[in-house]
């Protein structure tokens, strides 16, 4: 069929003659049954020749664009049969050709085809888009925010519509008995394309709330970028909350923000780029999208706390506020130091130590319990008064090396220390790299006597007095030919609170202690050697009179000669006594014996100490008579003894 009109389309235009645009021709776009200047997307339209030309029926053809007709480049599939429908699918402008014979013919007598050119807008009808805020008391605010349509009409629950216009905003009051829903439609002028939008309004707000406002807190101060949080009660959603302040004592509230679309669970928020160098009050007061009236909340006014310091001082204070309070809280950190009265105005923190950064918060309690604290302020505490002498102990540890600690008093903040020696009564030098304590002077050779004393410099670049001198005890150990054991050593110096009790330790190779006695003065003579361990290792322990304090002196070893009990004969008849040959003695780890005949014949030999010979070999008495033996023992400090000699067999 659409080839058969492209055919009769292409003889009207090319057989007929010439193409004549006759500004005689009319025609109408039919949608919706109406005559419209605005076409609707995806909506069949159709058009309608309206010229009032005489003669005979013409034939019509409508070209649907949007391009423009032309007779030689054209798509067969855009051509229309008199008042055929067509739906446009994209929206836009077009060009709409109508192509009409009429019958007409020129003065050669050729028909003559007419086309006449309408531009057209397609266009789409989407909802029309606006704002609905719900209000206290049944009430609504509409605002048109859409833009699409040429002209509005907005209707509330069961009375008439009203003409309205992009961008206006109406309020309506609902009554009990009509339908809450708001519907706004929106068309085109000389147009059939139109839609709307219905809103259901599920539920109104209740009466505006009473809000209390709890807690008020100064972040930080700033003319520009200032801070504060707010605590308030359970918010009600629904409701705009406006936050006011008043500066400098002034009565004037003004808006500073405006809290929406808040949820059941908000009650706190923080603000953010205010003026906080100076005092403020602060409330909230709710309305709603209608701008109903509301209650305010109680005033808040902030706590502006300054800090000045002095000699190992703080001095705070603050402005009386301008709302009545109980008291004020005053808090170190997140420490509270200080209840202070409702007329207090300024506080002074005492015995501060040097160097040491302090933060304070005050917090005013108002009547009800709301608060409002300060933004928190720190300052490092200053001193011009020398520090007071720290007190410096010396030991030895287990390794020899004396082991000093200080301690400074508890005001004072330690940045450096200095630490002098004296070595066998010499002049005090000072000991390069020493950082903290407690400290290690790995002493290389123990000398006579060893002597300390210590200043530091605190945070703020004072350096203290002097401390206590103190001294460790120094010990020295000798054995007689005897076996005695005499020592003798220093006297402690450095107790603050005065020397008491000596005591004499020995101490086993794993430095517990074996055994302990108490000495007076300066020596002691150990007559009854411990043959428990080889290595006697002994240590003067000192306690101050308290017996607060402990020190302890470096470790004298006195080594212990390996001993062996070898007899000079043995008679193995079995009666009990001196049957078996057998080596006794002490501090040895390892032990091996050989018994030689007189022919030199090895008759016994043995790495068991407690074994012994019984006189036998490979199950024959042994004759009576003399035999040499060679013992071999490794001691505990790994060193090798041989012993050598005779025994006599007895029988």
């Amino acid at each position: 069929m659409k080839y058969l009109l492209f055919i009769l389309l292409f003889t009207l235009v090319w057989l007929s003659g010439p193409v004549k645009a006759d500004s005689g021709n009319c025609f109408k776009a039919i949608q919706q049954s109406m005559a419209v200047d605005v076409i609707c997307v995806n909506q069949p339209v159709s058009f309608q020749d309206c010229s009032s030309a005489p003669g005979q029926k013409p034939i019509i053809f409508y070209y649907v664009g949007p391009e423009k007709f032309d007779p030689r480049n054209y798509d067969p599939a855009k051509y229309l049969t008199g008042s055929a429908p067509y739906t446009f699918s994209q929206p836009g402008k077009y060009i709409i050709t109508q192509i009409i014979n009429r019958g007409k013919v020129d003065q050669n007598g050729q028909v003559v085809t007419e086309f006449y050119e309408r531009e057209l807008e397609v266009k789409t009808n989407p909802r029309p888009i606006f704002s609905v805020g719900r209000c206290a008391n049944r009430q609504i605010r509409v605002t048109i925010t859409d833009k699409t349509y040429d002209n509005y009409t907005l209707k509330f629950g069961s009375a008439a519509a009203q003409a309205v216009q992009s961008g206006q905003q109406l309020t309506y009051t609902f009554n009990t008995t009509e339908p809450p829903e708001i519907i706004l439609t929106g068309t085109y002028t000389n147009s059939a394309c139109s839609n709307s939008m219905p809103v259901e309004i599920k539920a109104f707000l209740p009466e505006l709330p009473k809000l209390v406002f709890t807690e008020l807190i100064l972040n930080n101060e700033d003319t520009t970028n200032g801070s504060i949080s707010i605590n308030t009660g359970k918010l009600e959603p629904g409701f705009i909350y406006v936050l006011e302040q008043a500066q400098n004592g002034s009565s004037t509230f003004s808006t500073v923000d405006t809290l929406r679309n808040v949820t059941d669970v908000t009650t706190s928020y923080t603000i953010n780029k205010l003026n906080t160098a100076q005092p403020a009050c602060f409330r909230i007061r709710v309305t709603d999208a209608c701008s109903s009236s509301g209650s305010t909340s109680n005033i808040l006014c902030t706590v502006n706390l300054k800090a000045t310091a002095a000699d190992k001082e703080i001095k705070l204070d603050w402005p009386l506020n301008p709302i009545p309070v109980t008291g004020y809280e005053l808090y170190d950190q997140s420490k509270l130091i200080a209840a202070l009265p409702a007329s207090a105005n300024t506080y002074t923190a005492k015995n501060l130590t040097c160097g040491q950064n302090y933060c304070y918060k005050l917090k005013a309690i108002k009547p009800g319990g709301y608060t409002s604290t300060s933004a928190q302020v720190c300052l490092t505490a200053t001193s011009t008064t020398t520090p007071a002498a720290p007190y410096l102990l010396s030991t030895f540890d287990l390794d020899n090396q004396v082991v000093l600690a200080m301690q400074a008093p508890q005001d004072q903040n330690v940045k450096q220390v200095e630490l002098q020696r004296s070595i066998n009564g010499a002049s005090y030098q000072v000991l390069p790299g020493v950082q903290q304590f407690p400290y290690t002077d790995k002493v290389t050779e123990l000398p006579k006597s060893v002597c300390y004393k210590a200043t530091y410099s605190n945070a703020c670049g004072l350096t203290s007095i002097v401390s206590n001198t103190t001294c460790p005890v120094i010990l020295s150990a000798r054995q007689t030919t005897e076996g005695e054991v005499i020592l003798n050593w220093t006297s402690f110096t450095g107790f603050k609170d005065g020397t008491g009790a000596y005591t004499l330790e020995l101490l086993t190779e794993a430095s517990t202690i074996l055994t302990s006695y108490p000495v007076t003065g300066n020596n002691y003579t150990d007559r009854s050697l411990n043959y428990s361990e080889q290595m006697l290792r002994y240590r003067i322990k000192v306690v101050s009179k308290s017996g607060a304090a402990t020190t302890f002196s470096n470790i004298q070893t006195i080594k212990q000669e390996v001993q062996l009990h070898i007899p000079s004969g043995f008679t193995p008849n079995n009666d009990g006594l001196n049957d078996v040959f057998e080596v006794k003695g002490k501090f040895y780890r390892e032990f091996s014996i050989r018994i030689y005949n007189s022919m030199g014949q090895v008759v016994y030999t043995s790495s068991d100490a407690t074994a012994g010979w019984d006189g036998m070999y490979n199950g024959r008495k042994m004759p009576a008579g003399a035999y040499t033996y060679e013992v071999n023992v490794k001691a505990e400090d790994g060193t090798f003894k041989r012993r050598t000699g005779t025994v006599t067999l007895i029988r």
